[in-house]
């Protein structure tokens, strides 16, 4: 007699469970706090005319991530969308990153197994208009233009997420 409100309590409380794990993985994509509010002078512009020397075309929103090689404040921000990327599913990255060779090759080693990364050529200098604090990741439409620009891999993330779904 025991056993059929068991059973039953059992099942609320696995459908509860169940219910609370995808209500705290929607609630990661609402988080806006880390977005750059105002409209930097990258936004709008074309990511190829940018960095021409790339085959940067992909289907869809992508998102490139700026980096330079010794930048201690994009390591984290990579290994935050590495963990992002296994947990909830892999979303497009490039990986643009500048520096010197050594630097840049030693940062290929170590990350190039998560990202496509692209080496930054000394001529690639971004227009004087633009200023850009690494690591910063922009979103970049089917049309490969820069829609948005986030200063964390988690909010980049967030909102790739919530746009393609």
């Amino acid at each position: 007699m025991l056993y059929g409100p068991v059973s039953i309590f059992i099942i609320f409380l696995v459908v509860i469970i169940i219910s609370f794990k995808s209500l705290k993985k929607e609630l990661l994509y609402l988080t806006t706090n880390s977005l750059i509010k105002s409209n930097p002078p990258i936004v709008g512009k074309k990511i190829n005319t940018l960095y021409s020397n790339y085959d940067i075309f992909l289907e869809g929103y992508f998102m490139v991530f700026f980096a330079d090689a010794n930048c201690s404040s994009c390591f984290p921000e990579l290994e935050d969308l590495i963990d992002l990327n296994k947990k909830f599913g892999a979303v497009p990255v490039k990986v643009l990153v500048f520096g010197e060779q050594k630097s840049v090759h030693n940062f290929i080693r170590t990350y190039s197994k998560f990202f496509e990364i692209v080496e930054a050529s000394p001529k690639d200098n971004l227009p004087a208009d633009i200023t850009l604090s690494f690591p910063s990741i922009a979103l970049v439409n089917s049309q490969l233009y820069i829609e948005r620009l986030f200063m964390t891999s988690r909010e980049a993330y967030n909102v790739y997420k919530a746009l393609s779904s």
